[in-house]
């Protein structure tokens, strides 16, 4: 049964090697051995997204019911449109390094506060439907929208925007790596890589995928990997020295 859910799935490992997988149909926790559907968290009816933040909080993005924080494995907070946030459909979320978090919703980006309780304290009103969203350790971030423009953000502040253009396949999915150094990637098969000048980003070049078609997402491993997952293939990698990583 829980294969018939694995539609649209997002997973996340967390501490003691748990694996917690989001789907159209709702939570499922994995220890090694056994599925255990969630179905007792009522704010979890169905899972956009999972993101584990530097503390250890699980957020859950959900279609209709905003985001939930589970502490513990229980839910310990519920932000939706009744607290502020934009839309109660949620996409992604990433922490930023000044202790926020970037909320991309299925209207405007949000950014939630943690000091002095929980709370929506800005909205990015120019980003509306952000797909994906990365931060470095500078206080960066970065948001690839459904119509395929690329963000960069700054203290709250959209600082620079990349528009798809007309020639050229859409942005898809975006990534920091530990150097500061942006992957963006695209609806065909090429991931573009930045880095930061003066505040700017400025492209260092562009690495063909081969086959892979409509890059989805991309994920950094703890020995500089990148995983990719592609409409073609569900991951693959590309490992450090192929990206240019030295540029």
């Amino acid at each position: 049964e829980i294969s018939a859910c694995l539609v649209g799935s997002e997973m996340c490992i967390r501490d003691r090697g748990i694996l917690w997988i989001g789907t159209y149909g709702g939570l499922y926790r994995y220890n090694g051995s056994r599925f255990q559907w969630m179905n007792h968290y009522d704010s979890v009816k169905n899972v956009n997204c999972l993101y584990t933040d530097e503390a250890g909080r699980l957020w859950i993005g959900t279609n209709d019911s905003g985001v939930s924080i589970c502490i513990n494995e229980e839910i310990s907070n519920v932000v939706d449109s009744s607290q502020g946030l934009p839309a109660d459909s949620v996409r992604c979320v990433t922490e930023c390094s000044d202790g926020t978090f970037y909320v991309g919703t299925s209207d405007a980006l949000a950014i939630v506060s943690l000091s002095g309780g929980l709370s929506v304290s800005d909205i990015v009103s120019e980003v509306t439907y952000t797909k994906s969203l990365s931060a470095d350790q500078k206080d960066h971030v970065a948001a690839v929208t459904d119509e395929g423009s690329l963000y960069l953000l700054s203290r709250g502040k959209v600082i620079q925007h990349l528009q798809k253009k007309a020639y050229r396949a859409a942005y898809s999915c975006c990534m920091f790596d530990d150097q500061g150094r942006l992957y963006v990637g695209r609806t065909d098969n090429c991931i573009e890589i930045y880095k930061l000048k003066d505040g700017k980003l400025q492209k260092c070049r562009t690495v063909s995928c081969g086959t892979l078609t409509n890059i989805k997402s991309l994920h950094m491993s703890e020995n500089q990997e990148i995983f990719i997952c592609a409409d073609t293939v569900s991951y693959t990698h590309l490992r450090a020295h192929e990206t240019g990583r030295n540029l």
